[in-house]
């Protein structure tokens, strides 16, 4: 086994299900909040669903103490309507899965390195997608949106989860992290791992690099360049 754990983001990283995650907060902040919603009011590549919810409650006015008494059932009702709006489309994993994204997976999982899905999502959310893409084989350490409140708690208990599973130690370049947006990379850099950007999602090339990841690509597509550069280091 390679001692090197890579962290993986999930959404506009591997995969793209935007469509289905816009549908569900829109009409869970209708029922839940009554307020008219749209998830690109807000920049949430990146965050947390918890926070997502938050920031959004705070953008529309909502008193905190309100947004937080309603947040677990907010969140139940993201699960609910995005699983339903999954279960309205076939050819999931063709049309959703990015490119690169599997054949990369497959080669390092092969190479016998450790790997790890930091995502925002929840749980519910997360399995579900890892399931229909069929990418839950690759992993050996989940993480999911509702276990902590911000990237950088995620990120250390990500990082116990493996060290217990492996009877290892993974510090600073021992860990690299491959994500799509701007906190992907900044939670990286504050714990010195190395960090690979991909202009995959809502933040521009332009955007990533002003928080000087290690590597900036424009997407996975190759993975063997990748794999040289987590190599190498």
């Amino acid at each position: 086994m390679q001692k090197k754990f890579i962290m993986f983001d999930m959404d506009d990283t591997l995969v793209n299900f935007l469509e289905y995650y816009r549908v569900a907060f829109t009409e869970t902040f209708r029922e839940i909040y009554g307020i008219q919603s749209n998830l690109d009011e807000i920049d949430f590549a990146g965050k947390t669903i918890p926070n997502i919810i938050r920031e959004m409650g705070n953008l529309k006015g909502i008193n905190e103490e309100v947004v937080e008494n309603e947040l677990e059932s907010a969140l139940e009702s993201i699960a609910e309507k995005f699983l339903k709006c999954l279960n309205k489309t076939n050819y999931i994993s063709f049309r959703n899965v990015l490119p690169g994204a599997k054949e990369l997976l497959n080669e390092l999982n092969s190479l016998g390195y450790p790997l790890g899905l930091l995502t925002g999502s929840t749980s519910k959310v997360a399995k579900k997608i890892l399931e229909i893409t069929n990418l839950g084989k690759y992993f050996d350490v989940l993480t999911f949106g509702e276990e902590a409140d911000s990237r950088e708690e995620l990120f250390k208990l990500s990082i116990k989860k493996a060290e217990k599973k492996f009877s290892l130690k993974f510090r600073g370049k021992d860990v690299v992290v491959i994500g799509d947006s701007i906190r992907d990379v900044s939670c990286g850099k504050i714990f010195s791992a190395l960090t690979i950007a991909v202009v995959t999602g809502h933040h521009s090339y332009d955007e990533l690099n002003i928080h000087k990841p290690d590597y900036i690509l424009y997407n996975l597509k190759d993975y063997n360049r990748i794999i040289s550069l987590i190599s190498k280091v």
